[in-house]
């Protein structure tokens, strides 16, 4: 899954295998304390342990969502531990979790939890990776969820009314994920369409009297304004505080002010409260990394979270006051805030790279404490080694932050050969996640950098924008740029390199390999646009106008689109391929990578080609994590040792 699901956002670090602006003159934030050019190469064990294997990696469990009820006695989960993410919910007594309990057993993703004010839990689930989600709801004290309404639609984003009668959400009536607001009564399911809007509407958030409903409206998830829907009486406006910039909706406070995040100045996502009635709108806390996910109690207390380079950091504003701001952690990574309506008790999910995902609890004053512990079957996380963020001057000297997966052990050579993983998006960012296609390889011996090139997301508006008409151009050279700078001092061997990635990654992959086909020894590609003029045909409905932003269109930019589509170029690849796609994928359909092997297979290339019948945009069930996992550290292993082989 990449490019932008907007309600995707918080799966992005978990399922792939492989932000705003006014002046737009912010470089990429300085360079982190630790650099791993510094850090320098593992020392090896005295006697060096097994390497942990795909298997054992896939077999670790993750927590996708997490979600508190509203009195703060139940909680929500999704997780893989079955084998796809299935939801769970444990009783709390005394701060204390109880047994846990699987509650469906779909064998398909739920995602999206949300409990409503009287008790009943909803969330959504696709069918096959289709990402045509149908809200489902566990009614308090019912053991079996059912399905509230079954349609053809993607319906996403849901929220309940403060008195949980209704239920607002986003649908896709008129074209396909093209997402507008609607409206259910949850006594008769009558539902209605409250806005027409042509480009996509998101994050619904209620009024506390549950007479207002806002959102934002975007073409590009870059830019966008709020709307205001009254249930009774017609639609108002507010734009964002910066020209071109965003306002997404948060929460109301007791003021009846909303409280959101909006593009500032200096180009970051900054809280800010919104006067509905005079439309100002007033920038409140720090301002010089993203803000990323917030939650709100009934007295304004206001959780947030920050990206600070990659690494988050949860901030408590007790009764609403910013000058008072307490920590409450930062480490790792962490998404799903949670605050009960007297903020008595927060909960959210949190991972390190060395650590998978677990639930973290936090009580009044008290610290935060795991309360869902990771399963991590036999690996000893001890023994991992962490991702290392490392920094490096591109081709036009700009500082791009990359993180590092060095192997513990040399296993094959020093320096080792080395695999360069690009995120999707591009609008998305790595991060030190617990990541174990990473993880596999490294063990087995690679060096693993994953570059936050030009138009990744975290690092402000004006980076973000830096690829904008200009897809594997800018961004392909902060790529070389990291296999050179990590080359320069001795980490890698530049002759055994290996790329691979999924979406826009997947995308950068198949550019790579055309545009610069003497660097690479082996590439892996996981649904990766190989045609942007098919890609954008295929998909316009859903993602014609963010296009246009990123790349204008094939005909106001014919040449660029023809000249940066790999499928034009597939006679100068010299590396073997091995490509995977998901047969359900509605983001980038399989049809697109199918373009790409039947090309290859009928120069007589080496392309390998493997569909995965229950999955879409990104890969969910563990067994086909296994295999991908398995086969992708298979490959560049036969592949980069051939590479060695063939150039002493």
């Amino acid at each position: 899954m990449n490019r932008i699901t907007g309600f995707l956002w918080p799966l992005l670090g978990l399922l792939m295998l492989a932000g705003a602006s006014c002046s737009r003159s912010r470089p990429p934030a300085a360079a982190p304390p630790r650099d791993a050019a510094v850090a320098g190469a593992a020392i090896a064990p005295t006697t060096p342990r097994p390497p942990y294997t795909a298997a054992q990696l896939a077999n670790v469990v993750e927590v996708s969502e997490v979600a508190l009820s509203p009195d703060g006695k139940i909680l929500a989960w999704a997780t893989d531990r079955t084998g796809s993410f299935e939801l769970w919910t444990a009783a709390i007594a005394d701060g204390v979790v109880g047994a846990a309990r699987q509650r469906t057993f779909a064998k398909e993703m739920v995602s999206q939890l949300t409990w409503s004010s009287t008790g009943d839990l909803l969330f959504a689930m696709d069918r096959g990776g289709d990402e045509r989600n149908d809200f489902w709801i566990l009614r308090r004290g019912s053991e079996k969820p059912e399905r509230l309404a079954e349609t053809k639609l993607a319906e996403n984003d849901p929220r309940f009314s403060p008195d949980g009668k209704k239920l607002a959400f986003v649908a896709d009536p008129g074209r396909p994920f093209r997402f507008n607001l609607h409206l259910r009564d949850l006594a008769t399911g009558a539902t209605r369409q409250l806005t027409r809007e042509r480009v996509n509407v998101q994050q619904v958030r209620w009024s506390r009297d549950g007479k207002t409903l806002v959102a934002t409206v975007t073409p590009d998830y870059q830019k966008g304004e709020l709307l205001v829907v009254p249930l009774k009486g017609p639609i108002a406006r507010v734009k964002p505080p910066c020209a071109d910039g965003i306002l997404w909706a948060e929460s109301f406070l007791r003021d009846g002010k909303l409280l959101a995040t909006a593009t500032n100045p200096q180009g970051f996502l900054q809280l800010c409260t919104v006067d509905l009635a005079t439309k100002a709108t007033t920038f409140v806390g720090p301002g010089d990394w993203d803000v990323e996910q917030v939650a709100v109690a009934d007295d304004d207390t206001v959780l947030f979270a920050r990206n600070l380079g990659g690494e988050s950091e949860i901030l408590l504003a007790p009764g609403g006051r910013f000058d008072a701001l307490r920590s409450v952690s930062k480490e790792g990574v962490v998404a799903k805030l949670c605050i009960t309506p007297d903020a008595s008790r927060i909960a959210f999910v949190r991972e390190t790279s060395t650590h998978p995902t677990e639930i973290l609890l936090a009580e009044e004053e008290a610290a935060a404490r795991v309360v869902v512990p990771a399963e991590v079957g036999t690996v000893e996380l001890d023994e991992l080694r962490p991702a290392e963020r490392f920094t490096y001057a591109s081709f036009d000297g700009r500082r791009i932050s990359a993180w590092v997966w060095a192997p513990p052990v040399a296993r094959l050579g020093t320096p080792p050969p080395a695999v360069v993983r690009v995120h999707g998006g591009p609008n998305d960012q790595m991060r030190p996640y617990f990541l174990p296609p990473a993880v596999a390889l490294a063990e087995a011996g690679f060096l693993v950098v994953a570059p936050n090139y030009r138009g990744s997301i975290g690092y402000g508006r004006e980076f973000e924008d830096l690829n904008n008409k200009d897809w594997g151009g800018g961004d392909l050279k902060d790529l070389l740029a990291a296999v050179d700078a990590l080359a320069q001092v001795g980490r890698l061997d530049p002759q055994r390199v290996g790329i691979t990635g999924g979406s826009y990654g997947g995308y950068m992959t198949l550019r790579a390999i055309t545009a610069a086909p003497e660097r690479w020894a082996a590439a892996v590609e996981m649904y990766g646009m190989p045609d942007l003029v098919e890609d954008y045909k295929l998909t316009v409905d859903r993602f014609g106008s963010w296009y246009e932003t990123e790349m204008g269109t094939p005909e106001t930019h014919a040449e660029l689109y023809r000249e940066r589509s790999p499928i034009h170029f597939l006679d100068r690849i010299r590396t073997p391929l091995l490509v995977f796609q998901g047969e359900n994928d509605t983001n980038v359909p399989k049809a697109e990578s199918a373009l790409v092997v039947d090309a290859i297979e009928k120069r007589g290339g080496l392309v390998e080609y493997t569909v995965y019948a229950n999955e879409g945009h990104g890969f969910t069930h563990r067994e086909n994590r296994l295999d991908v996992m398995t086969r992708s550290v298979e490959f560049f292993g036969r592949h980069l040792a051939q590479a060695a082989a063939a150039k002493r």
